[in-house]
């Protein structure tokens, strides 16, 4: 048997007066023998493209039918087509045949025969051929059997349509590049993208010269030189020096054309798009106005020499006319730096760490790669401090060490320093964001030995001025500095306050402790129960002193009493028994009553009788890179004076414990210890009363001057483990029913 069948074949464009043009391919599929052709008749539908072209085709104008194998060798023809009937569409539709008698021997299995023919010059854009062949009328024999095979299937099979086109290319501007800004002086600048589109052409374009318009606006074309056109990263074509479409290239606004000449065509398949980009340098002189490229009417069909590759005809030439997207020119790029989110928020630094994170800047270039020469940092003095905190500055751009500088200045209000890297310039690249880090180590803060650091001093930084910035565009080599400000722009480029301890406490509050951590639970009577824990961290730089700590007490339907607080071994805080140390508020009556308990350390385990100077207060010392933790614990009672007991199957109550913090620094900064114990009698100030024993660095806390003298501070600003600060209220610890 022989199956006959249409193979894949997408419709395409042919060109007229080409030869060899391929018209149509069909499948034969043979089983059990060979199967010899002797006869094998095609047809061709030619459809005219109008009415009007009705007779200009006839069987004369598609000559030399041949067949074609799998192996591309030729199995029938060459043969003319035979004079052809109108067969519909208003006579636009003329039908032609070619009858082969070559025998072809179709070999078992499928094999894919291809129809080629000759298009003569008198087919016109448009028409279109479609090749058929109707198994029924073929004369077909077994080749071991001879015995006559009828192809199936019986109706007639139609390859895909070819559609007649001349040489023809579409050109037109791309998008891309978008208007912006460039830098004069900038070379080989991307002004715009040129696309060569040969979809609708019926044979491949051989394209000799392209032209583009160049357009100007305040500028003018003598500010522009080695135009060159690129396919891809290849240099096609290149011209020096665009001519003028008019007497002068000076004069702004004026325009002109740049011509590229191939020494070899480029050739344009067709069906297929290609894009060209234009690129040109641009000088230092062009600071202002605007360049375009584009396709324009005063050049015309000359943007373009094409022709058909095969057929040599002149290609049509279709325009898509723009003026291209301007491209703005500039004396300079523009630096601006701003202060990212991950810069500290206002901290305690310890004395004699290195590193210490003061400020991450964003740094963003536009219109060019910016390099950063040289700047001054001005230190503005935080609590009468200033430089005299710091022992050196270290500049990084990412994880880059830039520079580090020694401060010279002492302390006092805006101070400079100058940051000179014109050697090793930081390069800020353009329309891109680097991150700037200024990171520095802390001076010594040690009373006794006279340290230039003194403990509650800080500084912070700040770029005062754009006038203090030295830049350069790394295109343009134009200095921006303080005459060309407009350019630099500071946007909150500064630091937050950082003030200077000997060394600073770590608090871990209950719901960020790993170990120890209480756990909010039943509200039942219970005695020596553990209400809250809390941690506390002194940094490596020295020993942390801790007078007293604060916690706030809800109660409802229910009384805490007999607190203390431990460091799992003693009882090392208690709240004194004198008013105001711990104060109930509300009416007692089973609403809702809060307290303020101040638990002031001491030495004896023994409650003392005066927070603020009796009994036997004596700070609690955590040692150096140690951690303590302490426990708040308590008798519960699931009553309240005069009330049923909430331990009653009808009854409720509840019990919430909090640590608190400080929202507002002393108003003397460091401050004696029993002066700010005195002032906690305002509820919920000075409620964590730390040290860093900055004035009594050899005595410590045995010192009789220890808690009198100026080296205490409150929570304020003190760090969390979590890298945030203590609030007011921390997370509570609830017990209810």
């Amino acid at each position: 048997s022989l199956r006959i069948g249409p193979a894949t074949l997408v419709a395409a464009n042919v060109a007229d007066d080409s030869d060899q043009v391929v018209l149509g391919k069909f499948e034969f599929e043979a089983k059990g023998e060979p199967a010899i052709i002797t006869r094998l008749p095609i047809s061709f539908d030619i459809t005219t493209s109008s009415a009007a072209t009705v007779g200009n085709v006839t069987h004369a104008d598609l000559t030399n039918i041949t067949v074609y194998d799998p192996n591309g060798k030729i199995v029938a023809g060459p043969i003319d087509t035979a004079h052809g009937n109108y067969v519909g569409d208003g006579d636009r539709i003329i039908q032609v045949t070619a009858t082969s008698t070559d025998t072809i021997t179709i070999p078992v299995g499928t094999s894919i025969y291809v129809v080629k023919g000759d298009i003569g010059a008198d087919f016109e854009t448009d028409d279109t051929v479609q090749v058929h062949i109707k198994p029924n009328q073929l004369t077909v024999k077994g080749d071991n059997t001879g015995i006559t095979i009828t192809p199936t299937p019986s109706t007639e099979q139609s390859s895909a349509i070819m559609t007649v086109k001349t040489a023809n290319v579409a050109i037109s501007l791309s998008s891309s590049p978008v208007a912006q800004t460039v830098v004069g002086g900038t070379q080989n600048w991307t002004f715009a993208n040129v696309i060569l589109d040969a979809a609708n052409s019926g044979e491949d374009v051989k394209v000799t010269t392209v032209k583009v318009a160049i357009h100007t606006v305040t500028a003018n074309p003598s500010q522009s030189s080695g135009w060159t056109l690129y396919d891809g990263s290849t240099a096609l074509a290149v011209t020096n020096d665009p001519s003028s479409d008019t007497s002068t290239k000076t004069t702004a606004g004026n325009s002109a054309t740049a011509t590229f000449t191939f020494s070899t065509p480029l050739i344009l398949t067709k069906g297929t798009t290609k894009t060209l980009t234009v690129k040109g340098n641009i000088t230092t002189s062009a600071t202002s106005g605007s360049v375009s490229v584009g396709i324009s009417d005063s050049v015309g069909a000359d943007h373009l020499t094409a022709k058909g590759n095969t057929s040599g005809a002149d290609a049509g030439i279709t325009m898509s006319i723009s003026d291209g997207q301007a491209q703005t020119l500039t004396s300079a790029g523009t630096l601006t730096l701003t202060k990212d989110s991950s810069t500290p928020d206002a901290s305690l630094m310890p004395s004699r760490t290195n590193g210490v994170v003061l400020a991450v800047l964003n740094a963003s270039a536009r219109y060019e790669n910016i390099n950063l020469e040289k700047f001054y940092l001005t230190g503005t003095a935080v609590n009468s401090g200033g430089w005299d905190q710091i022992r050196q500055i270290h500049i990084y751009k990412g994880t880059e060490l830039v520079k580090s500088i020694t401060p010279t200045s002492t302390d006092g209000t805006d101070k400079t320093v100058l940051v000179d890297i014109t050697n090793s310039p930081i390069v800020v690249p353009k329309d891109t964001a680097i991150k700037l880090t200024i990171k520095v180590d802390t001076a010594n803060s040690d009373y006794e030995l006279g340290s230039t650091g003194a403990s509650g001093q800080g500084v912070m930084f700040k770029f005062a001025t754009s006038t203090d910035l030295t830049v350069k565009g790394a295109q343009s080599g134009s200095t921006i500095s303080g005459a060309t400000g407009d350019k630099i722009t500071l946007a909150n480029a500064s630091t937050t306050s950082q003030y200077l301890f000997r060394s600073v406490p770590t608090v871990a509050t209950n719901d960020l402790l790993s170990t120890g951590k209480v756990s909010s639970g039943t509200l039942a009577t219970e005695s020596d129960k553990a209400l809250y824990a809390f941690s506390v961290t002194a940094a490596s730089s020295g020993d942390i002193a801790l007078h007293h700590v604060a916690f706030n007490i809800t109660t409802s339907t229910a009384t805490v009493t007999e607190m203390y607080v431990t460091d799992g071994t003693n009882k090392v805080a208690y709240q004194s028994t004198d008013i105001p140390w711990a104060v109930f508020f509300g009416a007692n009556d089973g609403g809702p009553d809060y307290a303020v308990g101040y638990f002031v350390f001491v030495d004896n385990e023994t409650a003392p009788a005066n927070a603020a100077s009796g009994g036997h207060v004596v700070p609690y010392v955590i040692p150096a890179g140690q951690t303590k933790t302490f426990t708040l614990k308590g008798t519960l009672t699931c009553s309240n004076a005069g009330l049923a007991a909430c331990s009653g199957s009808s009854g409720s109550g509840s019990v919430s414990i909090q640590l608190l913090g400080d929202v507002a620094l002393p108003g003397t900064l460091p401050s004696g210890g029993t002066a700010l114990s005195d002032a906690a009698a305002d509820i919920m100030v000075n409620s964590f009363l730390w040290s860093d024993l900055w004035r009594t660095t050899i005595s410590g806390i045995s010192s009789t001057t220890a808690s009198t003298t100026e080296q205490w501070s409150n929570g304020t600003f003190v760090a969390l483990t979590s890298g945030g600060k203590m609030v007011a209220t921390s997370t509570a610890v609830l017990f209810s029913r």
